[in-house]
């Protein structure tokens, strides 16, 4: 079994590994702004703030590199990460959390395009 080594995950998460910057801040983006969202959410929006953090896990796991870019895992990730905040923006109820919902949906679904046109196919 391999060992965990919490400096390599620490090196991951930065900005400067990983595929390229510029994939790095799309995954920020849509990080920060799909918090935002899950922060907005109201004391009884259970659903919708467990949607929102699995967008962030989503996040998380594409920074972390665990698929290589051409799996079909990379490609569900990415899928997730801008399918996610849309059904949070359709599902909630509070109307100050849409906005930064909607932006991330946009911001995920040109990453997830971007990405599978110039590296996965």
């Amino acid at each position: 079994m391999q060992e965990i080594d919490f400096q390599e995950i620490i090196r991951l998460l930065g900005p400067n590994a990983g595929n390229g910057l510029i994939w790095n801040i799309f995954i920020y983006l849509i990080f920060i702004l799909t918090f935002i969202t899950m922060l907005l959410q109201g004391d009884k929006a259970l659903m919708t703030t467990i949607i929102s953090a699995s967008g962030l896990l989503l996040c998380v796991i594409d920074k972390l590199v665990i698929f290589d870019p051409r799996e079909f895992g990379t490609l569900v990730i990415h899928a997730g990460m801008f399918l996610f905040p849309a059904l949070v923006a359709g599902m909630t109820r509070d109307t100050k959390s849409r906005p930064p919902a909607i932006f991330a949906s946009i911001i995920g679904a040109v990453y997830f395009f971007l990405f599978w046109l110039l590296l996965q196919r």
